[in-house]
This record gives structure tokens, C-alpha cells and sequence, in this order.
């Protein structure tokens, strides 16, 4: 996947991802700026070796998930190609959000190798998605 990237830090999966494509959107330079991929699971999305990835589980119609989208861009541009940045639609991905027991939006799941690490519901200062990336981003 990385290869499909030019600046992997910012990607936004709003089709279903157990559908016949996905799309994913890089924001290094505009945050609508998208480009096609094949076809992902959700763990082949999580499961970045090198880096953490920091999901957002949001909806279209949330208006603390909106407030949420400037400060993950914010957080993802200060790290760089360090971090993925992954927006999940919650009611076009259903399965994903039961699986990770997603019950209030926005909420934010930091991945380390697959794993969930770090966990926060509602909105999210960034300084605190800072401090909670510091020990992943930095190894």
C-alpha cells in the first residue's frame, strides 16, 4: 500500500471495505485529493510495520467528528511520514465499528503493528493524540 502513496499520512475510507473497491485520500498537500486502491481489509489497513495508525471512526452527519478532521490533519502533519491517519465511516463499515466495539463518534484507535494501543471517544485535543503518540512515533 505504501507504494501507492506518495506522503502516506492522511487517508480517508469512506466506501465500505468489504466492497468491490476502496478509496483512500491523502492529505499532505489537499484534504480531497484521492486516489484509488485495491481492494483492503481492514487489518491489511492497521497492520503498517514501520509506523502507528490512528483511526478515526466518524460519521458524515457528526458534528463532533467534523471538528475532530482539522485536528488529525493538524496531528499529521506534525509527524510527518511517521504516522497513517485513517478516517472511518461508521455506517458504511458497520462490521469494523462492532468489531472495535465502537459504540460513541468520534472515537480514535491507535494501532502498533496491528494492535490497538491507545483508545479515546469524543473530541480530542492535539496535544493529547500527541502524547499519546509519542512513545510509537518516536521508536
Amino acid at each position: 500500500m505504501a507504494g501507492l502513496f506518495r506522503f502516506p499520512v492522511f487517508s480517508w475510507c469512506s466506501r465500505p471495505l468489504a466492497g468491490a473497491s476502496n478509496w483512500l485520500q491523502s492529505s499532505s498537500f489537499s484534504p480531497f485529493f484521492l486516489f484509488p486502491v485495491p481492494r483492503k481489509s481492514f487489518s491489511e489497513l492497521i497492520d503498517s510495520p514501520g509506523m502507528p495508525v490512528l483511526v478515526d471512526f466518524y460519521a458524515t452527519w457528526c458534528g463532533p467528528c467534523k471538528t475532530m478532521a482539522p485536528i488529525l490533519e493538524q496531528v499529521a502533519a506534525q509527524h510527518g511520514g511517521k504516522l497513517r491517519v485513517i478516517k472511518i465511516d461508521v455506517d458504511k463499515n458497520q462490521a469494523v465499528a462492532q468489531q472495535y466495539r465502537v459504540q460513541s463518534i468520534p472515537t480514535l484507535i491507535l494501532f502498533h503493528k496491528g494492535q490497538p494501543v491507545w483508545r479515546q471517544a469524543g473530541v480530542v485535543p492535539a496535544p493529547q493524540i500527541a502524547q499519546a503518540l509519542r512513545p510509537f512515533v518516536e521508536q
